[in-house]
């Protein structure tokens, strides 16, 4: 995701995520056959993984206040 923060959506490659994976574009593209589908499926780890840190700190035993900025926090990363 890093690349596509880097040149934007619309100006990134799949030559550009090969090189910073450090694999071929041939390679990249068997696991993924658009770019639009690397772009949802990287989207989705990051949500997930977002959704995972809030989720954690919610269950945190802090006092509810706590958790809930704890866990906003999370979600905007900081």
């Amino acid at each position: 995701m890093s690349v596509f923060c880097q040149y934007g959506y619309g100006k990134t490659t799949m030559q550009d995520v090969a090189r910073a994976a450090g694999m071929s574009r041939a390679a990249l593209y068997l696991h993924f056959p658009t770019k639009e589908e690397l772009f949802r499926a990287g989207s989705r780890r990051a949500h997930s993984w977002a959704l995972d840190r809030v989720d954690a700190a919610l269950a945190e035993p802090d006092d509810v206040v706590a958790r809930i900025d704890t866990a906003m926090a999370a979600y905007i990363g900081r």
